[in-house]
């Protein structure tokens, strides 16, 4: 079972956004529409503590791995792969989640078909401009902000 902070995903989560959507000019503090949230995101980028750091090894993705995708669908369950060259999956990882306003709370049920004792994989906060969703988890000392965009 993967347990470095978040597992595929979600992965999988918006404190550093909340800053930097701040500097749009755009004073309007209103929540990201729910609907937003649903549908298929590519793992892009991560830090932690505000430095950049490798996708890779902080999702503990598999070493064939080329790509991370995670699926939010409205009937508030998740899909978590990673994929290979040849986009054969390499590692899949269902669940479901519950959001309350700028809150996600992910939880997992199976990894690559087998179901696991269900854990939280995220608990933190969530936003998106339909393009760009950001993931801000905060543990201990640290805050992670994992950044993941529609497949284009």
């Amino acid at each position: 079972m993967k347990t470095k902070w978040v597992p595929q995903f979600l992965l999988l989560l918006a404190a550093i956004l909340l800053i930097t959507a701040g500097c749009d000019g755009d004073d309007d503090n209103t929540v990201s529409d729910v609907n937003d949230l649903f549908g298929t995101w590519v793992q892009e980028s991560v830090t932690i503590n505000g430095v950049g750091a490798d996708l890779a090894d902080v999702l503990e993705w598999d070493e064939e791995t080329v790509a991370g995708y995670l699926a939010l669908y409205n009937d508030y369950t998740y899909e978590a792969k990673e994929v290979n060259a040849s986009d054969s999956n390499l590692y899949l990882e269902t669940g479901t989640f519950d959001i309350d306003d700028s809150w996600l709370i992910v939880t997992a049920s199976t990894e690559n078909g087998s179901p696991v004792t269900p854990h939280q994989v995220f608990n933190g906060q969530w936003s998106t401009n339909g393009i760009v969703l950001t993931l801000t988890q905060t543990v201990g000392n640290d805050t992670m902000v994992l950044t993941l965009h529609r497949p284009r």
